[in-house]
């Protein structure tokens, strides 16, 4: 996880740097044309850019086909039946024991990675900004201690609300310290009456637009980044732009003999000292005096034209760089997951790699095909995959099990599944095609292990660890009671489906076998007038979907369903466990419930009560 947040910051930092070079390079064509306060702003986003990492997967859409049953057929893969090719094995299997032999090349000692950068960045970051808190803190309590509290009632003319105000032989210059109880500290010697307005009209602008706040983000920013050179400079004209802005909003409407006197008021407070950190002080060293005089004396108001050309570009530039960042992340952090694949309990690894869209696992169709020894794969210009299984000692087409998925086709054809010759099975989402690579998701594997095909996919597990929400694994489609659910991936060969005549239990498998128990969820069809008589009596019920006739009720227990005994074995450990860790992602079948046919009265008197 801290790996992946510093490989996020790492190209959210390089996005952040091409803007902040971009807008070194503009400025001299955009201080001329646009306000004070957009190059302020726009050098503040570059801080978000940097600190607000994006991702962004581009891809090209998914190419989709309408089937037709006149679309010639190619030959993919056309290798002999007997034997399967070297070149057409794609998966290799790992086994947990297999030694692993070092090559020469191998590096030895200290290996450096991106965790050991990531930890080292984390340190470095931590340290810093507790001591810059730690400089501010000290800061402020050595003001508290060598200030007093002032009147000044001039201060009513510029802000409604009460700031207090203190005096310190400390401070060199006007400032305002504080975010949420900011406080103005003025030097403790006198100040005529202009220049304590203007003084004031400064300071309380800076208060308005909440520069405080954004000199503590720039300085984050600082922490964060601190490996990158770029930072320091993107601070420091922060700082810049925010005293020229503040300037340029305090003298918009002033005379030339007002701008003079004002520029003499700065000139007055001028200090050697280092600027007083994460504050807002008026005054300050002399290499900032000369850019922000030039504006003050060469500033136009920006009219309506410039003011919405600024604004656009502005969003067209800060969106481009967020783009340019995430699609840039996305490249570099890869998949925030690992699949893993067994098959009988070995791994498998596969060259077209597997991966999570649509909230399911897709993997690559022939690749996992080879794997059961299948090799008779067609695809045709439609999108239809068709692959044959054959029955033992048996390699002619004559006898074998045909089956067929089509892009974009939530339906399959899978031979055992259910009658007829047509799509007879409805996949939990659509193959899809990526890279020129058919991907099928999970589902379709296990279908095709309870289709009675003999052992195929018999052995296969796939498991995800991505630390987030539950993964749909397969669709349940029960025709005759009208309604289908998803069933999480996790739940694979973990639970068992016991239909009866008017309701599905969901059970645990483990927990059902040994003692009869593990009920997970329930979903049972009544009479509708029949509904709310046993919503009210059961407890842990939900009504799925109800109309004049009928209703769909939901259930999970409200008792214990696995051993509570003190005496209880490992194996019911390990059983507790799984129930508990399966009972956690049951939401998935109750959100998911959907019928079949929305004609639901018409199929409740035709097919339940005909």
């Amino acid at each position: 996880m801290l790996e992946y947040i510093f490989k996020s910051l790492l190209c959210a930092g390089a996005a952040g740097t091409v803007l902040a070079v971009l807008m070194t390079l503009v400025k001299p064509i955009t201080k001329k044309r646009f306000p004070a306060a957009w190059h302020y702003y726009m050098w503040i986003a570059v801080v978000v850019v940097m600190l607000a990492p994006a991702r962004f997967n581009v891809s090209l859409p998914q190419i989709r086909f309408a089937p037709s049953d006149n679309a010639p057929v190619r030959v993919e893969q056309s290798a002999p039946v007997q034997a399967l090719r070297e070149t057409d094995v794609v998966a290799s299997v790992e086994t947990e024991n297999e030694p692993v032999t070092p090559t020469q090349n191998e590096p030895k000692g200290f290996n450096f990675t991106f965790e050991t950068a990531a930890w080292i960045w984390l340190i470095v970051m931590v340290g810093l900004f507790i001591g810059r808190l730690a400089k501010y803190w000290a800061f402020i309590i050595k003001l508290k201690r060598n200030s007093v509290a002032a009147e000044c009632s001039e201060l009513e003319n510029y802000t409604k609300r009460k700031i207090p105000i203190r005096r310190s032989k400390d401070a060199l210059s006007p400032l305002v310290v504080g975010f949420f109880k900011p406080c103005l500290i003025l030097p403790d010697n006198d100040i005529d009456a202009d220049r304590l307005g203007y003084i004031l009209r400064h300071e309380t602008t800076h208060f308005r637009r909440g520069d405080i706040l954004w000199k503590w983000l720039a300085t984050i920013a600082k922490c964060v980044h601190w490996f990158n050179p770029a930072i320091y400079f993107i601070a420091d004209r922060i700082n810049a732009e925010c005293e020229i802005s503040c300037d340029a909003a305090v003298t918009r409407n002033m005379s030339e003999i007002e701008k003079r006197e004002y520029i003499n008021t700065i000139l007055s407070l001028l200090t050697t000292s280092k600027p007083a950190p994460l504050t807002t002080q008026m005054s300050g060293n002399a290499k900032r005096l000369a850019e922000r005089f030039t504006m003050i004396n060469t500033a136009r108001r920006a009219g309506k034209r410039a003011a919405a050309v600024s604004s656009v570009l502005a969003v067209c530039v800060l969106g481009a760089a967020v783009f340019a960042g995430g699609v840039m992340a996305d490249g570099v952090l890869g998949d925030n997951y690992a699949i893993e694949i067994t098959n009988n309990g070995e791994r498998i690894t596969l060259e077209n790699k597997p991966f999570v869209e649509n909230n399911t696992v897709y993997l690559p169709l022939r690749e996992m095909l080879n794997i059961e020894g299948i090799t008779d794969i067609t695809y045709n210009d439609n999108g239809y995959a068709e692959f044959f299984v054959y029955p033992p000692n048996m390699n002619v087409k004559l006898g074998a099990i045909r089956n067929r998925v089509q892009i974009g086709n939530s339906y399959a054809y899978i031979w055992g599944y259910s009658g007829g010759s047509t799509e007879n099975a409805e996949l939990i989402s659509p193959p899809i095609l990526k890279n020129d690579i058919t991907y099928v998701p999970y589902d379709l594997f296990d279908k095709l292990k309870n289709s009675s095909q003999g052992l195929v996919f018999d052995g296969m597990n796939v498991a995800v660890n991505d630390g987030s929400s539950a993964l749909a694994g397969t669709l349940y489609r029960n025709d005759s009671l009208n309604f289908k659910v998803t069933l999480p991936l996790d739940w694979a060969e973990k639970c068992r489906i016991i239909e009866h005549d008017n309701s599905v239990s969901v059970v645990q498998k483990s927990a059902y076998d040994k003692y009869g128990v593990g009920l997970l969820c329930n979903i049972e069809i009544v009479e509708s007038h029949e509904a709310d008589e046993l919503l009210n009596m059961l407890g842990g019920s939900a009504l799925l979907y109800r109309d004049e006739n009928y209703a769909y009720i939901y259930t999970i227990p409200v008792d214990v369903q696995y051993p509570i005994w003190v005496d209880h074995d490992e194996a019911d450990t390990a059983l507790v466990t799984e129930y508990m860790a399966m009972f956690e992602e049951i939401d998935m079948v109750k959100d998911s419930f959907d019928l079949l046919a929305r004609i639901s009265s018409y199929y409740y008197n035709a097919v339940k009560h005909p």
